[in-house]
């Protein structure tokens, strides 16, 4: 390792290096690898407030966990050892197996060569071959390395390249003096990882697979990952852990990481999709090379021009985006960053300021402000978030305020025809009234007509589009949001200011993943949200509670504020 590390994520640490004062809280973090998509919402209800994972002790020794974890793997559960994070895994099979010389494959997460520095084992890297923009290993390489263990990042992390399951293996049979330590944290972004992964094959018993549960899962706050090996070697790594080294929550979350197949197949998809619309941005700035990844991060290059990673680092961090500079890499210089992908906005947005920094123009922020939006949600339907809204409407009309109605989806039989003969909700053509503007479909860009036989009329931007069943709109959900997204953007413009709308409850856990009316619309207008409340329905305190907790976390931030409402006849106080 060139120096002392700094991870991804240490926001704090760079703003100091850098030498910045910002307000940190708005810094939109692309050091850090984690699922684009978050944390499970599953996990939300089933582990996190379930008050026994912390006030009871948890296993001494995480068996049961293990053997969820070996089923889900297809694998038993003596080749299984649990631990406290991958790093956790690094110490106890360097410590189990005492190697004299290690070595690593670089670039390469620099964690590896930190655990040998403290067990005090010195390091030896091996560079990975570079083609054009791709890495591989050169298997002379390894027969001419005098370590007797080597770390093999698969997918590697900063490049995001996989070595082939059958090199990994041929390695391994042809060097029985070396033990291979396989690191697939990653692995699990990619949709074919089954296929790719060793863990739940036959392995030689010079191979050790680690892999980290915190990136996919997002559950890096947790700490937790795992060793496959052999019987033995695993049955020792299991001794040598301290009692309780796992903790409550953490053993009960691992329960249900690959519970949700949903959830796992989805983090996947949209991964690949959003890595290769962000790659396609970022490979059309000049004096950029981006490297071909499998995961959810890419490598770049600066090349022929005199910013640093450095440089762009900190002028990026003045414009609210956090990158990982790599020059702490083995084999990787001041040229080298690496971006986590998030979600398409905000990749599209870094792309454009990265093209913005690299050809030395200014950043507009004028181009990229977003048009001041409330949102309005309920902890229930009928919580009174359309008379709410409307009086938001009315109030900042008598301001002189030009501000118009928004819902993303409506679900009603009743519709209203605009002057143009467009379809919409009735709840915004009485906001619109309110606001003193003429209602328009753009203020409900999906309507949904019910049919019966779970099949509904499906209305975007006023104008019939298909009848389709409820499976059938799940199918098509992330198109229909992209369309009304972006005709959120085109009413945004015409406006001074949107009064948003959401539908029934933003933590319905079954539709959080698809919902795109209530918190993923609020960010995407860079809301502030109110949460209203009826207190006749009994449990105000609990179901506001309850709403915000549920929700995560990048969403808690946008509530700014709590509405309760009380009843009386058809008025609301």
């Amino acid at each position: 390792m060139k120096s002392k590390d700094i991870h991804g994520g240490n926001l704090d640490d760079i703003l100091v290096k850098q030498g910045i004062k910002i307000d940190d809280t708005n810094v939109c973090d692309f050091s850090v690898n984690l699922n684009p998509l978050g944390i499970d919402s599953t996990f939300l209800t089933n582990v996190f407030f379930d008050a026994n994972t912390v006030s009871h002790y948890p296993e001494v020794y995480p068996q049961k966990a293990e053997e969820t974890i070996a089923v889900f793997h297809n694998t038993t559960s003596d080749k299984i050892a649990l631990c406290n994070g991958a790093t956790e895994c690094f110490s106890l099979v360097l410590r189990a197996l005492k190697p004299k010389c290690v070595s690593y494959f670089a670039p390469a997460y620099t964690g590896y060569d930190e655990v040998c520095q403290t067990l005090g084992i010195p390091t030896s890297p091996i560079h990975f071959r570079k083609n054009d923009n791709t890495f591989h290993i050169d298997d002379e390489d390894v027969k001419n390395s005098k370590a007797d263990l080597i770390f093999i990042g698969s997918p590697n992390n900063p490049t995001g390249h996989i070595t082939a399951k059958a090199q990994l293996l041929k390695l391994a049979k042809e060097n029985t003096n070396k033990f291979f330590v396989i690191d697939e944290s990653f692995i699990d972004f990619i949709p074919e990882s089954n296929e790719l992964s060793l863990i739940g094959d036959t392995i030689p018993n010079n191979v050790i697979v680690i892999k980290s549960l915190t990136k996919f899962f997002s559950i890096a706050g947790l700490r937790l990952g795992f060793v496959y090996a052999n019987e033995k070697l695993s049955s020792t790594l299991k001794k040598m852990s301290l009692p309780w080294s796992i903790n409550g929550p953490a053993q009960a979350i691992a329960k249900k990481l690959y519970a949700n197949n949903e959830y796992v197949i989805n983090s996947q998809q949209k991964t690949e999709e959003l890595r290769e619309s962000f790659e396609n941005a970022l490979g059309k700035i000049e004096n950029l090379k981006v490297y071909k990844s499998n995961v959810n991060f890419l490598l770049c290059e600066l090349i022929n021009t005199n910013i640093t990673a450095l440089d762009l680092q900190k002028k990026l961090l003045t414009n609210g985006f956090l990158i990982r500079t790599c020059e702490t890499f083995e084999g990787l210089d001041k040229a080298f960053f690496r971006l986590a992908v998030r979600n398409e906005e905000e990749n599209q947005k870094l792309a454009k300021y990265i093209g913005l920094i690299i050809k030395n123009e200014p950043i507009c922020d004028e181009t990229d402000k977003k048009t001041p939006a409330i949102m309005v949600v309920g902890t229930t339907s009928d919580a009174g978030k359309s008379l709410f809204a409307a009086a938001l409407c009315r109030y900042l009309s008598n301001k002189g305020i030009k501000v118009a109605p928004f819902k993303a989806q409506n679900m009603s039989l009743n519709s209203f025809v605009t002057a143009d003969g467009g379809e919409m909700g009735r709840a915004q053509v009485v906001q619109a009234q309110a606001a003193r503007i003429e209602p328009c479909t753009e203020m409900n860009p999906v309507l949904l007509k019910p049919m019966g036989n779970s099949t509904s009329q499906v209305i975007i931007n006023g104008q019939p589009y298909k009848n389709t069943t409820a499976r059938e709109y799940y199918t098509h959900k992330n198109e229909i949001s992209k369309k009304a997204f972006s005709i959120y953007d085109d009413l945004s413009r015409k406006f001074d200011a949107l009064i948003l709308e959401g539908a029934g409850s933003p933590t319905e856990i079954n539709l959080l993943n698809e919902d795109f009316v209530n918190m993923r619309m609020a960010e995407h207008a860079g809301a502030s949200t109110i949460l209203v409340a009826d207190i006749d329905r009994g449990g105000v305190f609990a179901s506001i509670y309850g709403t915000i907790k549920l929700l995560p976390q990048k969403w808690q931030n946008l509530i700014k504020g709590v509405v309760i409402n009380k009843f009386r006849g058809d008025k609301t106080l």
